[in-house]
């Protein structure tokens, strides 16, 4: 049998019968009697797909005729379908690292990472956090209770548990518990045959399943080796059943995530220090004097804590020093900063030293701690910039 009757999967006695005669379908069909040029072009024939050209015989002699040659693409298709595949997950996994972590804040992180799987990965992504993580505290103790942070893919009213609910995990051997257990995630190809899920909560899983979502894919959130909470990939009606390679997909999405969701928890609890270690080193209230009548209000920048400070000083002979200092910045070397310069003004008032003097010597400080900073093999910060303001007021003199 010649490679055409295979391919074409002729019958025996296909030779001097009519194309039309041959069962070949409609597009096969088409395309041989239309006395059309064809070059490469894809056409079913049973379970095969055919690359066909065709070219007329005429005006090469004899009669007016076409000569067509076929070559299955079958497997090149495939391959082509399986690079495809790939490179929309190489595509998704780039986009999670540009537009995952960029704002420093845990919540909006855990919702990024929702938006970026919705919808390539998958219809719905839910994302648990524990509270010591959205409160920017480190992780430690039991796992099996959890907030949820973020959830994308499903209007309001739908079966899954809204942002805000508490999440918890008390059967043994649901798929969240298992993937806490191993530390990896763990696939669930049909969730109607999930008994473990379902005995959790049978009237909420009874609820998502009468909604279409049929597959789950959940992943622990972990970084440094810590649990920081669970994400949830879920598909629905229309998507297929999770794969092994989605598993991988899904792992490294949120392995991408945890990062971005731990730094934003480190920023969050250093910030958290800082207003702390800045409000304790602010005066509580103002000392006792005669000479000035004097209002105040501390108000902090909405871009975080920085050094700022000011001071109402007594001074011998009625008279009162008003200080205000800033050290450039944010964040805890800025409030550790701005502590050591308030100490340091307050002890060279004690000495009386005029204005000009003082700031002379605070000066000369700045510049001892900045060669300290030099010094110290890299773990030391200069003071990038500190201004300080001193007056002082005479009622006597005026």
């Amino acid at each position: 049998m010649s490679s055409s009757h295979r391919l074409l999967d002729l019958p025996p006695d296909a030779d001097q019968r009519h194309v039309t005669e041959l069962g070949l379908g409609e597009g096969m069909t088409r395309l041989l009697v239309s006395d059309e040029i064809a070059s490469d072009e894809v056409c079913p024939a049973g379970e095969r797909l055919l690359a066909v050209n065709t070219r007329r015989t005429a005006p090469y002699g004899g009669a007016q005729g076409l000569v067509a040659s076929f070559r299955d693409t079958t497997e090149l298709q495939a391959l082509s379908g399986r690079a495809e595949v790939a490179r929309g997950r190489l595509t998704l996994l780039y986009e999670a690292g540009v537009r995952i972590g960029g704002t420093l804040d845990v919540r909006r992180t855990a919702q990024e990472l929702a938006e970026v799987a919705v919808p390539r990965m998958a219809d719905v992504v839910t994302v648990e956090l524990l509270d010591a993580v959205l409160h920017g505290e480190e992780p430690t103790g039991a796992v099996n209770r959890m907030r949820r942070t973020a959830l994308h893919g499903l209007a309001s009213g739908d079966p899954l548990q809204p942002v805000g609910d508490s999440i918890r995990f008390v059967v043994a051997d649901t798929p969240m518990v298992a993937a806490l257990r191993r530390g990896k995630a763990v696939l669930v190809p049909d969730l109607k045959t999930a008994e473990d899920w379902r005995a959790q909560d049978p009237e909420g899983a009874r609820r998502v399943l009468v909604s279409g979502i049929h597959s789950l894919i959940t992943v622990p959130l972990r970084a440094r080796g810590v649990v920081l909470g669970m994400v949830n990939f879920w598909r629905g009606p229309g998507s297929a059943r999770f794969d092994d390679e989605d598993v991988a997909v899904a792992e490294e999405l949120v392995a991408r995530a945890a990062v971005a969701i731990d730094n934003a928890r480190r920023y969050s609890r250093e910030h958290a220090m800082a207003v702390t270690l800045q409000r304790s080193l602010l005066p509580r209230d103002l000392p006792e004097q005669d000479a000035l009548e004097v209002a105040w209000r501390y108000l902090p920048a909405q871009s975080g804590v920085g050094g700022d400070w000011f001071d109402v000083i007594p001074l011998p002979g009625f008279r009162v020093a008003l200080v205000v200092g800033d050290v450039v910045g944010h964040g805890l070397h800025a409030a550790v900063t701005m502590g050591r310069l308030r100490t340091a003004v307050l002890n060279f008032s004690s000495l009386d030293l005029p204005p000009e003097e003082l700031l002379g010597h605070l000066d000369e400080m700045v510049t001892h701690l900045d060669i300290q900073a030099e010094t110290a093999d890299g773990e030391g910060s200069r003071v990038t910039g500190a201004t300080c303001l001193c007056a002082v007021y005479d009622p006597v003199g005026g």
